[in-house]
């Protein structure tokens, strides 16, 4: 069984701007149980846990709970069947529910999709935003098993144009489905449509889709993407699965904040929700951060969480205290409910990206979004719990399972430098025996996709910051020179996390450079690159020392694939640059829609 968990946390937004903090909800199926609930920041927002199936409720709009019973605010129907579905309206997530133990011998199947993309005018936190929205809800969510097909059809009802990614798909054999505007695509244009068509081949584990135009997805464009593994190794060890989104969450539309950016102001304030849990019952918690910008520390009061997966990449479990997940990462833990009845914290903090930056945050951003962990038979009243974080992740050593070891590393054939600076306009370097470029900022091509342009076998425009390959291990070092973390994603591709840390530090981390004492190297699809800090010029940017981070990827499916970074105001602004791979193009050529790229003409 699955559910929808979500934290939707207000971050940061531009000058003259008012709004609030978290709001989240729950969709809780199960065969047995009552229904509680709880009054959060606007009447307009609920939980509800524990329904009954082939239950339907339906009251007015704008009614609340009362002493923990249900009054429900807008409709919600559960089908008493199988494999039930949750049909909400504003505030709880639809979605398909998959049987928890999948059977062994699944065959892949063609799943079909519809999105119908709109506007809609919702409440999360108190403040009405107009929002951009899949099937007339946030976080639409798409569940599919491994080797499927997956035809989505989605229909663009809004007055500009879109295009959707599927956030760590590799689309080997199907490169122009990668969804980046412009890059691989037409755009979808005001009244268009575009059929999206591909396999999940050998992938499994948790993703998401999300608008790659126009910061759009900021403004709610985007949805969890589950891959379930039939064959799944930790299937055993746990009950049941929960979906968690954490985001941020703008007043503003991010075509305002992103003019903003560098003058920003936040009012906020924090409400809770609650989850109710069976004693001893043990979950899969799958958990996405959709934000634009916010990094978080995810915890569990008097709770240890075992980590099984990162970007779609089964992990060695791990057991840890808490977790920090930056803006387009997932993870997925088990935690069961073995502690002493009662009420527990789930907190997801939020690291203060900001203050670094002269953000000016007013009326005291809380940092610290809670909610509740409410085992059944507890007291219906707030924790008293305190964490204790003994054990956080160090994300850099959770390597894969049966993974890349360093007896096992091969040789790579490019080594590519690469860093950036930070600013209104945002421009990278890049280093190299074959390929050089210096203070180059990224524009998203604007009448022929670059996808199109390699197809013809012409050389992309400089302002795409190309770099021809063919099919080749690449170890790429990110230098950070900015004072705070940045996340960095590569399109089509996961890649190994040999080594990271602070430059000159010591004499081997000069350059090339591995870890030799993990038992197998971690690898995803989105890295977290260390901050600059200290130095002999004092703290911060003055004379400090870069972070870095040693990635190695294996480029060996042919397509033009983006590598840039996932704080949006920052792609959006120039901090990108693109890997083409050469090798296999023929193919692609022979393969392609004929008419892949004739909307274009018409933009």
């Amino acid at each position: 069984m699955t559910f929808i968990l979500r934290f939707l946390q207000v971050l940061i937004a531009a000058s003259s701007l008012n709004f609030f903090a978290l709001a989240f909800s729950i969709a809780d199926c199960t065969s047995s149980g009552t229904i509680l609930c709880t009054k959060p920041c606007s009447d307009t927002f609920i939980l509800c846990s524990g329904m009954r199936t082939g239950t339907e409720m339906n009251t007015a709009p704008g009614t609340v709970c009362d002493n923990g019973v249900l009054v429900w605010p807008n409709s919600c129907t559960i089908a008493a069947s199988s494999s039930p579905t949750i049909s909400s309206t504003t505030n709880l997530t639809s979605t398909s529910i998959l049987p928890q133990t999948p059977i062994a011998d699944t065959l892949p199947e063609t799943k079909y999709f519809t999105m119908n993309i709109t506007q809609k005018i919702i409440n999360t936190d108190g403040v009405d935003k107009l929002m951009l929205v899949a099937n007339n809800q946030l976080d639409y969510t798409i569940e599919v098993n491994k080797g499927d097909q997956v035809i989505v059809r989605v229909n663009n009802q809004l007055n500009v144009s879109t295009s959707i990614h599927w956030h760590g798909m590799y689309q080997v054999d199907t490169p122009w489905m990668d969804g980046a505007g412009m890059v691989t695509q037409c755009l979808i244009k005001s009244g268009g449509s575009m059929v999206y068509n591909f396999s999940t081949s050998d992938q499994v584990g948790t993703y998401w889709w999300h608008a790659h135009y126009a910061s759009q997805y900021t403004d709610g464009l985007r949805g969890p993407f589950i891959v379930h593994d039939p064959q799944d190794p930790y299937t055993s060890q746990y009950d049941e699965e929960i979906i968690m989104t954490v985001t941020d969450f703008f007043h503003k539309n991010a075509s305002t904040v992103l003019e903003e950016y560098l003058g920003r102001r936040c009012n906020c304030a924090v409400c809770t929700q609650i989850k109710l849990l069976t004693f001893l019952t043990t979950d899969r918690v799958r958990v996405i951060n959709t934000s634009a910008q916010a990094n978080f520390d995810i915890s569990i009061d008097n709770h240890t969480l075992t980590m099984i997966e990162q970007d779609g990449i089964y992990t060695n479990p791990t057991v840890i205290s808490s977790f920090k997940i930056a803006t387009a990462q997932r993870y997925s833990f088990i935690v069961t409910a073995n502690s002493t009845v009662g009420n527990f914290w789930i907190r997801a903090i939020m690291m203060d990206m900001y203050t670094p930056t002269g953000t000016e945050i007013t009326n005291g951003l809380n940092f610290e979004t809670l909610a509740i962990w409410r085992y059944q038979g507890a007291p219906e009243k707030l924790p008293t719990s305190v964490q204790e974080d003994d054990k956080p992740l160090d994300p850099y050593t959770l390597g894969e399972l049966n993974g890349l070891t360093p007896s096992t590393l091969p040789n790579w054939d490019t080594y590519i430098y690469f860093q950036y600076l930070v600013g209104t306009a945002n421009m990278i370097t890049v280093q190299s025996d074959t390929t050089n470029f210096y203070a180059n900022q990224y524009f998203m091509p604007m009448a022929v996709p670059d996808l199109e342009t390699a197809l013809q076998g012409s050389q992309l425009h400089e302002s795409s910051n190309p770099f021809p390959l063919n099919n080749s291990w690449v170890l790429l070092q990110i230098r950070n020179w900015d004072n705070i973390e940045h996340l960095f994603h590569l399109h089509g591709h996961s890649f190994y996390v040999l080594q990271h840390g602070k430059l000159l530090h010591r004499r081997d981390r000069r350059g090339y450079g591995f870890s030799n004492t993990l038992l197998t190297y971690p690898r995803r699809d989105s890295v977290v690159v260390p901050m600059c800090t200290g130095g002999a010029g004092g703290g911060g940017e003055a004379g400090c020392t870069a972070g870095y981070v040693n990635i190695l990827i294996h480029f060996n499916h042919p397509g033009v694939w983006l590598f840039h970074c996932h704080v949006e105001w920052h792609m959006a602004t120039g901090l990108a640059m693109t890997f083409v791979n050469e090798e296999g193009m023929d193919k692609v050529r022979k393969t392609i829609p004929k008419d892949w790229f004739d909307t274009c003409q018409t933009m």
